[in-house]
């Protein structure tokens, strides 16, 4: 928002901007419904995510003729990348006493995605 903004009142030449960051990623794309290939993809996203619970789950818990009705139904979309792509403006043209208040301002709100961007912007001062 212009308000801001320390010149809002000097210069009228000021607007709402939004913050962001993107990335693009270009490569090949391959879809399996190979379950072994299923069941690795699985086995690691699960001990990933479960490395940090104690105790920790694994696949090999699971009912055996379940798992394998469960990895039926899922398609696997993996992506080798060849290029990437990356942009963010995040406030960078600003002065930092403006970049101070737009980050305290995007604090302020109740919405997540607004906290995230503050974060990033913080990292640029």
């Amino acid at each position: 928002s212009p308000t801001n903004y320390g010149n809002k009142s000097t210069d009228r030449r000021v607007v709402p901007t939004w913050n962001y960051q993107s990335v693009h990623l270009s490569g090949f794309v391959e879809v399996s419904e190979d379950i072994e290939s299923l069941r690795q993809i699985v086995s690691t996203l699960t001990d990933f995510h479960e490395s940090k619970r104690d105790p920790s789950w694994k696949v090999e818990q699971a009912d055996p003729k379940y798992l394998e009705g469960q990895l039926k139904a899922i398609v696997a979309v993996t992506m080798r990348v060849d290029r990437v792509e990356a942009k963010d403006k995040l406030s960078q043209n600003r002065p930092i006493e403006d970049r101070e208040r737009i980050v305290a301002d995007l604090l302020n709100t109740e919405n997540f995605q607004a906290h995230m961007v503050a974060n990033e912007m913080r990292k640029n001062f």
